[in-house]
């Protein structure tokens, strides 16, 4: 008799094995996926920002992308507009924000831009060339 309980025994105990191993491999799963998933989402509203600022390009040039956009001056050529984790514009850059950076090139009846948008935690998350003639 003492030998059917121990086999029982440890029969349960390695039933508890698998089922913690599966459930470790389902937290794993969850974890991945929300940060897949806010990824998704941070690279969707960067494609949105690039596309706003090349439209404000389009339409008002320069000017109009820090009039309407918030975009500060960093060199001639240089223009930047920061963002939080919340993609709400901000003056300053912020450790678990976003960037947008617009190299803006003007020649005389040609313009030039490449846009891109960066988080500071995953690094580039969308670029686009744009240009137009005035």
């Amino acid at each position: 008799m003492k030998n059917k309980s121990t086999l029982v025994l440890i029969e349960q105990i390695v039933m508890l094995l698998v089922f913690a191993v599966a459930a470790t491999v389902c937290v794993r799963m969850f974890v991945t996926s929300e940060r897949m998933s806010e990824k998704n989402a941070a690279t969707d509203r960067a494609v949105i920002e690039a596309q706003n600022a090349a439209e404000h390009l389009k339409h008002g040039g320069v000017t109009e992308l820090a009039d309407k956009m918030g975009a500060l001056k960093d060199s001639p050529e240089k223009w930047i507009v920061y963002y939080d984790s919340e993609w709400n514009v901000m003056t300053t850059e912020r450790k678990d924000g976003f960037s947008l950076t617009v190299s803006y090139t003007d020649a005389t009846n040609l313009w030039e831009a490449d846009i891109s948008v960066a988080s500071a935690k995953d690094g580039e998350l969308f670029r686009i060339r744009t240009a137009g003639q005035r």
